[in-house]
């Protein structure tokens, strides 16, 4: 297994809200060029001192896979570290055939942290590689 990193994470700075308690929007789309095994795909970014409110995921033309994993990835946001894990805290087994939201009471349990985070995607099985097939990922985060 291998990190992936989307290149809406690498390229696009994170977005801060102007004030505390100000929502912040951001969508993240990745296309699977290169076949996904199941890799860990960095996808998104959570902001030092944010705190999400809403994690989506859907997908577009995947075949052979079940479902997705979306959580936090270890280490350094954008670092390409192949040691990097994903955890679950969003959604531990998400199918990939609908838009699924992460659970308000599950978000509430996320502390914000210091340090800017990664966001993360994991198929639960090897999606072969093309044009129309796609991961979108719906952040919003507020400060705290």
């Amino acid at each position: 297994m291998a990190l992936q990193i989307s290149k809406a994470a690498l390229k696009l700075p994170l977005s801060n809200p102007g004030q505390a308690g100000q929502s912040t929007e951001r969508i993240f789309v990745h296309t699977l060029n290169a076949d996904s095994g199941t890799d860990i795909i960095e996808m998104a970014g959570l902001p030092a001192y944010m705190v999400p409110t809403e994690v989506t995921v859907d997908t577009d033309n995947l075949a052979g896979v079940t479902t997705i994993q979306v959580g936090l990835v270890s280490g350094v946001f954008k670092e390409p570290d192949d040691a990097r894990t994903l955890g679950s805290e969003f959604l531990a087994a998400a199918p990939s055939t609908a838009e699924t939201s992460t659970p308000l009471l599950t978000l509430a349990d996320i502390e914000k942290s210091m340090e800017h985070r990664g966001i993360g995607v994991q198929l639960s099985q090897n999606e072969a590689a093309a044009a129309n097939k796609r991961i979108v990922l719906r952040v919003r985060y507020i400060s705290m």
